[in-house]
């Protein structure tokens, strides 16, 4: 539902048709590795953006990868998802900002909580430190100022 996050993916899945367009004939710019810590997080995780690269032509071949043909021929498929995504990108790019900003908010705003709840436990600490040192009897010499 986040936005920001679905702004991510559809950037990473532009970059990957963007490199094959751009390299049709390497392979290397062919085949996802889904295990990979970026692309399980960008990729793996959301099932429309396997969709997508499966409608312009990506196949399980092993377990977490996809992989295109050999040969790529066509690059109608990759140039329309590819236009069609940056659209979307384009069109919801004040939403995808705000959405960017409310999860950085969100995430300052646990780290803030995180340090008052840990400076009132320093707090809490001394307070207790200084109330064990007050209760401890001193003794006086009652003939020592005589």
């Amino acid at each position: 539902n986040d936005l920001s996050l679905a702004e991510e993916t559809a950037s990473t899945i532009n970059k990957v048709m963007n490199n094959i367009i751009k390299h049709p004939k390497e392979v290397k710019y062919q085949s996802l590795n889904l295990s990979n810590k970026a692309m399980a997080a960008r990729i793996a995780s959301f099932p429309p953006a396997i969709s997508i690269l499966k409608s312009v032509g990506f196949q399980s071949s092993r377990e977490n990868s996809l992989t295109l043909s050999s040969v790529v021929s066509n690059l109608a498929p990759l140039t329309t998802a590819q236009k069609a995504i940056q659209k979307w990108i384009d069109q919801n790019r004040y939403e995808i900002q705000k959405a960017a900003r409310a999860r950085k908010d969100d995430a300052l705003a646990k780290i803030k909580l995180k340090e008052i709840a840990e400076a009132e436990a320093e707090a809490a600490r001394i307070a207790s430190e200084a109330e064990d040192e007050s209760d401890e009897e001193v003794d006086i010499d009652e003939h020592a100022c005589t």
